[in-house]
């Protein structure tokens, strides 16, 4: 874990990491009971592979943030302009809150608001005061957008295709085409006979 980029640990994405990597070391465990194989394999033919392919994940997730944060603010979701409304709609209903009458119901389905102040609300402002407005109901309308777009990517693009489902993704490094390439010199370490066993055997 030391060789991994420098990342918070206790956040979604640090998480996922840390149950990747425990979960690559259960496996260990299990398929390689001898504790000297399953150090070696992880040094000479895993550590190196698994960290790579990890970083590649970090500096997507880089990159996806670095997108959102210098990006130009940009979006095609239809529901852009439904989230724009209900900011403009919260707005509104926070400024006139305080100036409804709600008589003896007490109900805010039986409100009333008269009709001056309602018309304040709407255009007796500066031009200042208006675009101000606009700005922000836009602003909170897109990033309620943004937000959930940004979540679904990075899950889709970081944690299920990096981390899990790529052919280069930490999960799927041990592999059959991964044996292949070791030398005569590696396979020796990860699989021949131990100097003692070796010994024993000539002496028989």
């Amino acid at each position: 874990m030391s060789k991994l980029p420098h990342f918070n640990f206790t956040s979604f994405w640090g998480t996922v990491v840390v149950d990747v990597f425990l979960f690559i070391i259960e496996l260990l465990q299990h398929v390689f009971v001898d504790k000297n194989l399953r150090d070696t394999i992880w040094e000479i033919a895993l550590s190196d592979k698994i960290v790579d392919s990890c970083r590649r994940a970090f500096e997507h997730a880089d990159f996806l943030v670095k997108l959102e944060l210098e990006g130009r603010p940009n979006t095609y979701n239809h529901y852009f302009n439904d989230s724009v409304q209900k900011a403009r709609l919260k707005r509104l209903t926070e400024a006139l809150k305080s100036k409804m009458s709600f008589g003896n119901t007490k109900s805010p389905q039986n409100s009333t608001v008269p009709w001056q102040i309602l018309q304040d609300a709407v255009n007796n402002k500066s031009n200042s005061d208006q675009i101000k407005e606009e700005i922000h109901d836009t602003m909170e309308g897109y990033y309620t957008v943004a937000r959930k777009r940004f979540v679904d990517i990075f899950c889709q693009q970081v944690v299920h295709y990096h981390l899990l489902d790529s052919p280069d993704s930490p999960l799927k490094v041990l592999t059959p085409a991964l044996i292949m390439t070791m030398n005569d010199s590696t396979l020796d370490r990860v699989a021949g006979e131990t100097q003692a066993a070796r010994r024993e055997r000539q002496r028989l």
